[in-house]
């Protein structure tokens, strides 16, 4: 019996490696071809179709779901879950950190690629600075994603609640995702290298939050056992499920 946990957890120790290191490679790649000015044929492909199904009412949704990512309506999210005791002090600070370290990592990538945003012409609305990665993208994953992950390690929620509200949430990610493209400020590659970077990121995120009793609270008996193991495993259920 104990021989197969071991082995279940040097699998699962060897899955996260994998998967960060393919995530980071992946992310390098891209941010390789944008540092020789490069414009892929998927941002080209995609870019063309988001202007082709513009229309006034998708224009106005797309509008209000890109805001769901302003820092404004973040920290109101966050003070809400905080005063109406949705989540305790320790999850609204990480909450707020978290916010905090995504916009550095943004801001210090933004500088070193500097890639200049699509047309502006064509852009619905203004956003100033450079393109990749997407700071929207980085924020859908690490905000709403840290909020499924706080779902999921729940344990007064029943699993079909979880379930729905991780679904319900994971979709308006993409959505924000999307928005980006459709109201012309981004391409596809600066939303897949946002997302690529802020999934590493977060299993980091996690990993030490969990270890850290200051920041998150007594860690569950668990992490005290199999302290590494319990921080990516949550860590991969609350942003690779997502």
């Amino acid at each position: 019996m104990q021989k197969t946990r071991d082995a279940k957890k040097i699998v699962l120790y060897t899955i996260t490696i994998i998967l960060m290191l393919a995530m980071i490679i992946c992310f390098i790649l891209i941010g390789e071809d944008i540092m020789y000015n490069k414009i892929l044929e998927m941002d080209t492909t995609l870019y063309n179709f988001a202007l082709s199904i513009r229309s006034k009412p998708l224009t106005f949704v797309f509008k209000v779901i890109t805001n769901l990512c302003n820092p404004f309506i973040m920290a109101f999210i966050a003070l809400v879950l905080m005063f109406t005791r949705k989540i305790n002090k320790q999850h609204s600070f990480a909450m707020f950190l978290n916010m905090g370290l995504t916009a550095l990592l943004n801001l210090s990538l933004k500088y070193i690629f500097r890639r200049t945003r699509p047309d502006i012409s064509q852009s619905l609305i203004f956003e100033p600075g450079y393109s990749f990665p997407s700071g929207h993208a980085m924020f859908a994953i690490s905000f709403y994603g840290f909020l499924i992950y706080l779902i999921l390690k729940s344990t007064d929620t029943k699993r079909s609640t979880k379930a729905l509200s991780s679904i319900v949430i994971a979709m308006f990610m993409a959505l924000i995702c999307f928005s980006r493209i459709y109201l012309g400020v981004h391409y596809l590659s600066d939303i897949i290298g946002g997302i690529l970077i802020t999934i590493v990121y977060m299993i980091i995120f996690t990993y030490i939050l969990d270890r850290n009793s200051f920041l998150y609270g007594e860690p569950a008996t668990e992490y005290k056992k199999h302290s590494f193991l319990g921080g990516f495993k949550y860590a991969l259920r609350g942003i690779v499920q997502s």
